[in-house]
């Protein structure tokens, strides 16, 4: 049985040397935002940092037609899908120089 479904988000955070850095969040039921995931590394713009951030929440997803579910076995609770290097959301791979690893 399908769990319900996981309401997350991406989002960019601007560090004081003008370095962006991503962050996956979830709402949980009292409407507060908890970071789930979090990138280590400094990017030099919003869009890496927002294309990594994009990558990082598709690997957590173990069927992204059918969306990130909480409770739906023991695949997503070991993690999810492995990164890969195509992206499912439908535009895309970005083309960028990586600027460390998370």
């Amino acid at each position: 049985m399908k769990g319900p479904l996981r309401q997350l988000a991406v989002t960019v955070m601007e560090d004081d040397n003008a370095a962006f850095r991503w962050a996956v969040a979830e709402l949980s039921p009292d409407d507060t935002w908890t970071v789930v995931q979090e990138g280590r590394s400094r990017h030099r713009s919003y869009h890496e940092a927002m294309a990594e951030g994009l990558r990082r929440l598709q690997a957590m997803v173990p069927d992204l037609d059918d969306g990130p579910r909480k409770d739906t076995g023991p695949a997503e609770q070991a993690g999810g899908r492995k990164p890969t290097a195509s992206f499912g959301f439908g535009f895309g791979l970005p083309k960028y120089r990586a600027s460390g690893s998370d």
